[in-house]
């Protein structure tokens, strides 16, 4: 099994790392199916890293069966853009950041036709398959999926409606 746990160093943040063995192993984090921010009218902002990037994929956002969130792919080279909405599909838009191991502060905001992602203060827009309102209320989740033992560190993470 993975674990969760606050990092033992200073800023380290919360860390979540998949299973010491086996492939294609994740760890999931979410607010217990409290669905408190809007999927057409709302933002996160997260300052998080990974502890690899070879074989290790993570997402962080809001999510309800829909989603917008900053995802990584390690078999990738950008950051992304990560959009579902339900009825249409998902998307994933690079943003042109290459993707590493060093801590980054990502903030998405969606108003039901766009999605602006901001890393490190650079703006990127997607507007494929944006959330319209179509499902519920999101909630917050992290996911961190790779081989054995990938860790993704999160030192901030707030969403907010708008």
């Amino acid at each position: 099994a993975g674990t969760f746990a606050m990092a033992d160093e200073v800023d380290g943040g919360f860390e979540i790392t998949t299973a010491s063995s086996g492939n294609n192993t994740y760890q999931y984090l979410t607010f217990n199916d409290i669905h408190q921010f809007s999927s057409t009218a709302s933002g996160f902002i997260v300052v998080s890293k990974v502890s690899s990037v070879a074989n290790t994929k993570y997402y962080m956002g809001l999510e309800n069966n829909s989603y917008y969130t900053v995802s990584f792919n390690g078999n990738e080279s950008y950051y992304r853009t990560g959009t579902r909405e339900s009825s249409t599909g998902s998307s994933n838009t690079a943003t042109g950041v290459a993707s590493d191991n060093a801590w980054h502060v990502h903030k998405l905001t969606t108003d039901g036709t766009t999605v602006k992602h901001w890393i490190d203060g650079v703006q990127y827009t997607t507007t494929s398959n944006v959330p319209t309102g179509t499902q519920a209320n999101f909630q917050p989740f992290i996911q961190v999926y790779g081989h054995a033992s990938k860790t993704a560190s999160v030192r901030f993470f707030e969403a907010f409606n708008t």
